[in-house]
């Protein structure tokens, strides 16, 4: 696993491959745009990266895990060597516990704009864009919702719109398609392997209609969010 830190120039900078000790760390969730906008490990290693799209959520990453006093974070993107292929396997069968792992998981909207934001009005604008974000509908996010205990979720402006124990935001608005996940998240934590609670899992993919890319194949999925749970019996 690499992470990020910023440098001594506040610039994005992988560290080395850690095998043993891996120091406390923010982790990013966001929904992938056009290759040609995201920062992939090449582009950072070569610097490559400041006038693309993806550049924005590894800023945005680093800054919130500077504002929480983290020093690394990660994303996926650029963190892992995706033409290396033995090293994409074993980063897909690692998904889950490395999201289970940070300290926080900070989700970016980026179909969601927070700037008409009133923390005064019970209706607020962003409610209609964050239903309807694509976020909610890609299938590799839902393990990066029920694995870590702390999930904030955020405006493409970077601001805070809520938190995945936020009733407001998971509660009222979605009781079907948000709220029953999240509390499964909160209900699993402590319990260890339980078949159960991933045959629940999988009900809840069927439930919110996630997809995946024509790249990622529906068995890879599966296989990637319940290795958690092989040989639960």
């Amino acid at each position: 696993m690499r992470l990020l830190k910023f440098d001594g120039q506040g610039e994005p900078k992988l560290t080395g491959d850690l095998l043993d000790t891996i120091p406390p760390y923010a982790i990013l969730s966001h929904t992938w745009g056009y290759d040609r906008d995201e920062v992939n490990f090449d582009d950072l290693t070569y610097g490559s990266y400041k006038n693309t799209a993806g550049y924005a959520k590894i800023q945005f990453c680093g800054e919130q895990a500077k504002k929480d006093e983290i020093e690394y974070f990660w994303v996926d993107a650029c963190c892992i060597d995706k033409a290396n292929h033995s090293e994409l396997s074993e980063a897909i069968v690692s998904m889950f516990d490395w999201y289970r792992n940070a300290v926080k998981c900070y989700v970016y909207l980026s179909d969601v704009t927070g700037s008409r934001i009133n923390h005064h009005c019970t209706q607020c604008w962003w409610e209609s864009d964050f239903r309807t974000s694509r976020w909610f509908r890609r299938g590799w996010t839902l393990q990066e919702l029920l694995a870590p205990t702390s999930v904030e979720f955020s405006s493409r402006e970077g601001e805070l719109l809520g938190s995945k124990k936020t009733p407001k935001v998971l509660g009222e608005e979605h009781p079907v398609t948000i709220s029953s996940v999240s509390n499964l998240a909160l209900t699993m934590k402590g319990q260890g392997r339980n078949i159960e609670a991933v045959k629940l899992m999988s009900e809840c993919v069927q439930l919110r209609n996630r997809v995946l890319g024509a790249e990622h194949p529906r068995t890879l999925f599966s296989s990637a969010l319940l290795t958690e749970w092989q040989g639960a019996e």
